[in-house]
């Protein structure tokens, strides 16, 4: 028998779809706030919003009624008639958000339209447990405290108190983007995570957040068609690092996902990017009338009326913008051929007298009784770092002194992992200090290895994209993660040219390794070619 679910369950099924995790009510509480007009945003934590979530803001506040009204389900001002739903210019427009927020947490709300007089609600359930007046400046306080505490399977559910925070930190980097003119102040277990005063610019915001040096290697974008406008920030194909710090898409200043943006930008690069990631941050604004945002109750997804216009629109105005075309592939073997009979003697001579040679200084060649071996370099010297560093027992004989310390400038959320994990990682040859706010000092490097200032800051990306893994590791596994990861930045790139000398110590260095034949992340440092082989393939 088919019956109509109690309001109760409705309820809780709503708070499901809108609030599954603290950063997707940080979410909906920047956007109330932003809607509101503020100017300044501050977000509190404790243990990553699993136990406090307090957003505090300076805009023009609530009534007595409103106030009263807002934890009502599809209770909204930014909403009147069907028709607004193709001109909706607000981040909220559902109702639902503090309401779905009551039903999972113990709530407090206080706001004042002006300074002075104000009022506050406590919710639990759903119903109102208390309320009366309070004096407070002009705006509104949230407080969500034990979310999901009446839905143990949920919150059960819930990562680490780390990956929760690192999950709102992206968040709320997000609308900070979107959002240049508005202060933003993000707070976890009492420490200031970052704090970014208004910027006049989205340049200025940039430069912020993601430091003078990663700003400095992306390219300015602006395209325009009468249904489209796109402005923004991408990595220039030179200086693509990685992995990507950041990849961000905002339709009409809101952060969304969209597969057929992400596929326009990677297809604008053509084959420039070789398997490494961009930097992005594009912003597509077009007529509200031409954009579905009520796909979902999160309003993450988005629908553009003429996606394959969109599209191209990208795609091409990357291509244009990078000055990239269809790549044509050539060879230039009659160049190779040209070369004069002189000179093709004397490199046999010099040829007969070597054991090593270097192809495309990626591969190391080298003869054997039944055939020759190709090595790959990076591959090869990988191994022979990781094992160095997990065998060496001495700082003195691992690690190898700066003459000059490097100064690194990290993202806020990087140098807080990073200032947790130094003592274990100096113990692997790396000695960081901390020279200032989100800037290190790197005073010395593991021996052996060939690291540049942006492979370093790379190094110390990869560990805190790895945090998850190192934090519930124990220290043996922790200790193999960090030397994978330094092993890897720290090895003989490939495109660096070897002198016969240097292939020599890598190969013998190679063979004398307890694993000789793949890389830590297991791919082959090793191919053989067997002379019969060889054979075949000319049909001897």
């Amino acid at each position: 028998m088919i019956e109509k679910l109690k309001e109760e369950v409705i309820k809780k099924i709503a708070c499901g779809e809108v609030i599954f995790r603290p950063s997707s009510c940080v979410k909906e509480l920047i956007e109330n706030s932003l809607d509101a007009q503020s100017e300044r945003i501050i977000i509190e934590l404790k243990e990553g919003g699993k136990k406090l979530i307090k957003v505090i803001d300076d805009g023009i506040g609530m009534s007595k009624e409103d106030l009263f009204l807002s934890i009502e389900r599809y209770s909204t001002s930014k909403l009147r008639e069907i028709e607004d739903l193709k001109r909706i210019k607000t981040y909220g427009f559902r109702g639902e958000a503090l309401s779905a927020i009551a039903s999972c947490s113990l709530l407090r709300i206080e706001s004042s339209q002006q300074d002075g007089e104000g009022y506050y609600i406590e919710v639990k359930d759903n119903r109102i447990v208390a309320s009366g007046e309070i004096v407070r400046q002009r705006g509104t306080t949230v407080y969500v405290k034990e979310l999901f505490y009446n839905y143990p399977v949920r919150r059960n559910f819930l990562k680490g108190s780390y990956q929760e925070f690192r999950l709102v930190s992206e968040v709320v980097k997000n609308y900070l983007l979107s959002n240049y003119a508005v202060s933003f102040q993000l707070k976890n277990d009492e420490k200031i995570i970052f704090n970014y005063p208004k910027a006049n610019s989205l340049k200025e915001r940039l430069m912020m957040v993601l430091g003078k040096e990663t700003f400095d290697s992306l390219l300015e974008i602006y395209l325009e068609n009468p249904h489209l406008t796109l402005y923004g920030f991408l990595s220039d194909p030179e200086r693509i690092f990685l992995p990507a710090e950041i990849q961000v898409i905002f339709f009409n200043q809101r952060p969304v996902r969209s597969g057929v943006v992400r596929k326009a930008i990677y297809d604008g690069y053509g084959g420039t990017l070789v398997g490494k990631n961009p930097n992005f941050i594009l912003f597509i604004d077009t007529s509200p009338e031409y954009l579905d945002i009520n796909i979902h109750p999160t309003k993450e997804e988005v629908k553009f009326i003429d996606e394959k216009f969109l599209y191209d629109f990208i795609c091409q105005g990357i291509r244009e913008k990078l000055k990239i075309e269809k790549a044509i592939e050539y060879f230039e073997l009659t160049q190779e051929l040209a070369t004069s009979e002189e000179k093709k003697e004397s490199l046999l001579v010099e040829e007969e007298r070597r054991l090593f040679w270097q192809l495309h200084n990626k591969y190391i060649l080298t003869p054997i009784k039944s055939g020759f071996c190709i090595i790959d370099q990076h591959a090869a010297s990988e191994r022979v770092l990781f094992e160095k560093l997990l065998r060496s027992e001495s700082l003195e004989k691992i690690s190898q002194p700066l003459l000059f310390p490097l100064l690194l400038e990290l993202k806020p959320e990087v140098f807080f992992v990073i200032q947790q994990l130094k003592e274990e990682l100096n113990y692997l040859g790396l000695a960081i200090e901390i020279f200032g706010e989100n800037t290190i000092a790197i005073k010395a490097i593991p021996v052996d290895t060939f690291f540049s200032k942006e492979d370093l800051k790379e190094l110390l990306l990869e560990i805190y994209n790895n945090y998850k893994e190192i934090e519930k590791s124990t220290y043996e596994k922790r200790r193999e993660l960090y030397a994978k990861l330094i092993a890897c930045k720290g090895a003989i790139k490939a495109n660096q040219r070897l002198n016969e000398r240097e292939m020599e110590i890598l190969v013998n260095q190679l063979f004398a390794s307890e694993n000789p034949y793949f890389c830590p992340h297991g791919r082959p440092t090793i191919i053989k070619m067997e002379l019969t082989e060889i054979d075949k393939k000319f049909g001897r």
